[in-house]
């Protein structure tokens, strides 16, 4: 049984079989090219990433045309009408666009 700290009752962090926790927040998650640190800051449903409210100046469709075409990578499916990308990944997303970057 897990207490509210992440910990078992016995007062044992939790931990996934065979990693240590440097090893956790350090490895990379593959799609988004990020670490699990950064991957665990948040996440970023559409209407947080594109106009008018969001951090891109494009249109929703042509966010998930970027998805089709692979621009940006596919996000994560939480149910069927939600879909949310790592905030990181966005941040890094923006300034690569800000600096030119495709």
């Amino acid at each position: 049984m897990l207490n509210i700290e992440g910990k078992f009752a016995h007062g044992q962090p939790r931990q996934r079989a065979g990693t240590s926790e440097t090893d956790c927040a350090t490895q990379p998650i593959d799609r988004f090219q990020l670490t699990r640190a950064q991957f665990d800051e948040g996440y970023l449903r559409v209407a947080g990433i594109v106009a008018p409210k969001g951090l891109l100046p494009i249109g929703r469709s042509t966010w998930h045309e970027w998805v089709a075409k692979g621009k940006v990578a596919a996000g994560i499916k939480l149910s069927p009408g939600v879909t949310v990308w790592p905030r990181a990944y966005i941040a890094n997303l923006v300034l690569t666009l800000q600096q030119g970057g495709e």
